[in-house]
């Protein structure tokens, strides 16, 4: 089986279906309808801890790169209109740490990039 983490993007999920079923593998899509504010909730209560690595800097400034998904930061991404989880390519997270990790990953924080709009959080481990 393979696992994918979209919510509700159509062309995502025909296009996930198309590959796992011309692999001949299953496709599990568990956040598939789920509402987006509660799921991102959740993450943040059960003790997961990501950053923002990377942003669409038409939808999105800069200075949210390195931020830690926070209720706080939710109400500021609400906001700015953005769709909370990044669905909409607002931004891509990291996760570092959670109830499922033996230890938390702790990077260095590296220089930002930035490339064909989009502006990326160096992270090395």
């Amino acid at each position: 089986a393979v696992v994918f983490g979209d919510i509700d993007l159509e062309e995502h999920g025909l296009w996930e279906e198309k590959v796992c079923n011309n692999a001949g593998l299953k496709l599990s899509l568990p956040l598939w309808k789920n509402e987006r504010r509660e799921l991102v909730t959740e993450f943040i209560s059960l003790g997961f801890k990501a950053i923002i690595v990377t942003i669409n800097e038409k939808m999105l400034n800069p200075k949210f790169l390195g931020r830690v998904l926070s209720m706080s930061l939710l109400e500021e991404l609400e906001q700015q209109g953005v769709d909370l989880c990044g669905e909409n390519g607002e931004f891509h997270t990291a996760v570092l740490d959670g109830p499922i990790f033996q230890r938390p990953v702790t990077p260095k924080i590296g220089e930002v990039q930035t490339h064909q709009g989009y502006s990326f959080l160096t992270l090395t481990v």
